[in-house]
């Protein structure tokens, strides 16, 4: 019976798929940071000095906190409704009616 072995490699899969969804949303949250930092940049006229600036760091720490509770919070709505409707769910998003 190879139960076990599916078992143990489904659990690194379901590991792996967390390590990766937390290096996207680390990713994501730089990306916009980095977006964030060039309109800010271009808006003063100069990028000299602009991350020792207070002001431009409580935006970019402001815009950092916002993207990482989105991120969280729309994982964690999703577990919840796949966690309450369990396969319905799934075949709802695959199309089925």
């Amino acid at each position: 019976m190879r139960f076990f072995e599916e078992q143990e490699r489904a659990r690194r899969t379901g590991q792996r798929l967390v390590v990766l969804f937390v290096a996207l949303l680390v990713l994501l949250t730089l990306a916009v940071d980095a977006a964030a930092v060039v309109i800010m940049g271009f808006k003063q006229g100069h990028f000299n000095g602009l991350l020792s600036d207070p002001d431009v760091r409580v935006v970019l720490g402001g815009i950092t906190i916002t993207t990482l509770l989105v991120g969280t919070l729309g994982t964690v709505l999703r577990i919840q409704e796949l966690s309450s409707q369990g396969g319905r769910a799934v075949a709802l998003m695959m199309g089925e009616r």
